[in-house]
């Protein structure tokens, strides 16, 4: 057939180039996943040092109450945690609300093929529970630098900085 000029194609070469089409835009977005995960991990530390810059003074007056150096650095390390808890639940929130949006859409343009909805999007219990704890640890991280400088700040240096 090809010498007529003629190109034939199954239905599985088909589907088999739709995977190859899959499996690369699942490696470009992990790709743009990361580099957005190290994006947030900088504005987490970033923040953080903001943060620490900001409240010398009341690190300074911590410490000569009696906080030891351990205690201030839970303090931001916490605060850090916190910072990505509410990230991740946020995020996690709107990620299943874009699912629920995409399976209503699907389900709009397939009502005329068939009455079965499809779950094209489905969310994932322990996917979903991963990303949260993922984001809780990565801003820890991201934190801890920041927390380590507010640690180690000299009382009588941080109660005069202006």
């Amino acid at each position: 057939m090809d010498d007529l000029g003629f190109q034939t194609q199954t239905f599985g070469d088909q589907f088999r180039n739709f995977e190859d089409l899959l499996g690369k835009v699942r490696i470009a977005l992990l790709g743009l996943a990361l580099v957005a995960l190290l994006l947030a991990c900088l504005g987490i530390a970033n923040t953080m040092y903001t943060a620490v810059l900001e409240r010398t003074k009341e690190i300074g007056v911590l410490k000569a109450l009696g906080s030891r150096s351990h205690d201030v650095l839970l303090l931001f390390v916490a605060e850090a945690a916190v910072i990505g808890l509410a990230g991740g639940l946020i995020g996690a929130l709107f990620a299943v609300l874009l699912g629920r949006l995409g399976n209503a859409a699907v389900d709009r343009m397939t009502q005329g093929v068939t009455s079965a909805g499809f779950d094209v999007f489905r969310t994932n219990r322990p996917v979903v529970l991963t990303a949260v704890a993922l984001a809780v640890l990565l801003s820890t991280v991201s934190g801890l630098l920041p927390a380590l400088r507010a640690a180690g700040q000299d009382p009588a240096r941080a109660l005069r900085y202006e």
